[in-house]
């Protein structure tokens, strides 16, 4: 309960950018702090803009509405608060290096916090929908984005991403979000698919926080640290076999996942993670 935790004003300040993820990787690690350290903590979101700002003139709404309709789904809601800083062009000086700058009575608790963990950014949203669309595969890919990914984002070519769309779609009901998906319909399609495959960004902490099956297509120990709980390109392809004929063999039954799918290996990693989670959570509530 919340009166059980220490009412001290214990702050994340953060620097933001215009990502969904780059709100979401602060939240968790507030959250997982608030628990593990029975405290309450208030993330501080600095913003270059006002609370109107679009980032590009299609958007269907700002970041800042996003942030806050995604944070009435996280569990243990009430340990954590929101507080937004607008049109803060010169930052404190800590977040012009570092993405997380805690003040200082919380540096104290936790630590510096200046590169993401596995232990530090995992959470879990509010389980509110009963049922999973067990045909249903969401898709996000670069495509569509404002701005022009990193190239250890793009390992997968658009040309791979569209014959992966076109085989899915024989076989699913395949759901692409974009950068511009509206955050509830987002939120609803990642709580309720089968299976998520995208890039590492965009949609991935709403699916990782919903513990869906994943499978991302990077090779990086960023994407391990952030989404462990998914398959990771680089996992899938050592027998030298590319992104869409592993993608191809969703449902064939392969020897080095024992025998089952890759999409029954995608379901037991996310249980597996996800009862992980849930193990420590019960622990340290």
């Amino acid at each position: 309960m919340m009166s059980e935790y220490s009412h001290n004003e214990y702050r994340l300040r953060v620097h933001t950018t215009p990502g969904v993820g780059d709100f979401m990787y602060p939240l968790n690690v507030a959250y997982m702090l608030a628990l593990k350290h029975r405290i309450h903590i208030i993330t501080q979101f600095y913003w270059p803009h006002d609370k109107d700002h679009l980032h590009h003139f299609e958007d269907p709404e700002t970041i800042v509405e996003r942030l806050d309709y995604s944070k009435r789904f996280f569990m243990r809601n009430d340990i954590v608060s929101v507080r937004h800083t607008f049109k803060e062009y010169e930052k404190p000086n800590r977040l012009k290096q570092q993405r997380l700058y805690p003040t200082n009575n919380l540096r104290n608790i936790v630590g510096k916090l200046d590169r993401p963990q596995r232990n530090n950014c995992q959470w879990l949203f509010n389980e509110n929908y009963s049922y999973v669309h067990k045909n249903k595969i969401v898709i996000w890919r670069p495509l569509f984005n404002a701005e022009t990914v990193r190239n250890w984002k793009s390992v997968v070519t658009n040309d791979m991403w569209e014959e992966v769309i076109d085989f899915l779609k024989q076989r699913y009901h395949v759901i692409e979000l974009t950068y511009r998906t509206p955050i509830r319909e987002a939120m609803f399609h990642c709580a309720t698919c089968t299976l998520a495959i995208g890039y590492d960004g965009m949609w991935h902490y709403h699916a990782k926080n919903y513990y869906r099956p994943m499978i991302i297509a990077s090779r990086s120990g960023i994407t391990k640290t952030h989404t462990p709980h998914a398959m990771r390109f680089s996992e899938f392809t050592h027998n030298n076999t590319n992104f869409v004929e592993q993608i191809k063999k969703l449902e064939v039954p392969c020897e080095e996942y024992g025998g089952l799918t890759l999409l029954e290996h995608c379901k037991a990693k996310a249980d597996r993670h996800r009862w992980n989670f849930l193990k420590w959570y019960y622990a340290n509530r």
